[in-house]
């Protein structure tokens, strides 16, 4: 089980070509996430692992006038999520070099929050991720040696609101 804390603090910059027009504003943004996962060894490093998680989200921004005279009043934008998952995943090792594992994964997710807004000059804009998306995927965790590991995924995403989503993700992990 986990708890993830985050905070940002922003500073926006916003420019338009036609017409030209600039704005600069201040921005929170602030989140928490809880998940927990449990690893069942089905077959010899073969791992089944059901998982759950709630995540809250929001930002939230000053109002201003750009550089034209446009007013823009910012709603704070907020989302809260939770999902539930499947991962099953092989462990290898490879002697004298590390462990390799492979996975694929399946997840649902709900989002319960609705109704971004955004207003300039009284004119307002709303965006909605409301209800309920698909996502599947497979991925490698590599360790290479003692302080080495590589990662890598492919994800694809669907749902009421999702018309097409790809996402492919790598990097290097550094222990010491």
């Amino acid at each position: 089980m986990g708890l993830l804390l985050h905070g940002s603090l922003l500073q926006a910059a916003l420019d338009s070509s036609l017409p030209v027009s600039h704005a600069e504003t201040d921005m929170t943004a602030w989140g928490a996430t809880l998940g927990a996962s449990y690893g069942l060894e089905v077959l010899p490093g073969l791992i089944l692992e059901p998982g759950a998680g709630l995540a809250y989200s929001s930002v939230a921004g000053d109002d201003f006038t750009d550089s034209l005279g446009v007013a823009v009043a910012l709603d704070e934008g907020q989302s809260l999520r939770g999902h539930l998952g499947l991962k099953l995943q092989r462990h290898w090792t490879l002697h004298g070099l590390g462990q390799v594992a492979p996975y694929l994964r399946a997840e649902v997710a709900e989002e319960f929050l609705d109704g971004n807004r955004v207003t300039a000059n009284g004119l307002t804009f709303e965006s909605s991720l409301q209800g309920t998306s698909y996502r599947a995927g497979f991925g490698l965790d590599a360790r290479i040696g003692r302080d080495l590991a590589f990662y890598g995924a492919v994800d694809f995403a669907w749902g009421e609101r999702i018309d097409q989503a790809t996402q492919v993700s790598a990097g290097l992990r550094l222990s010491f």
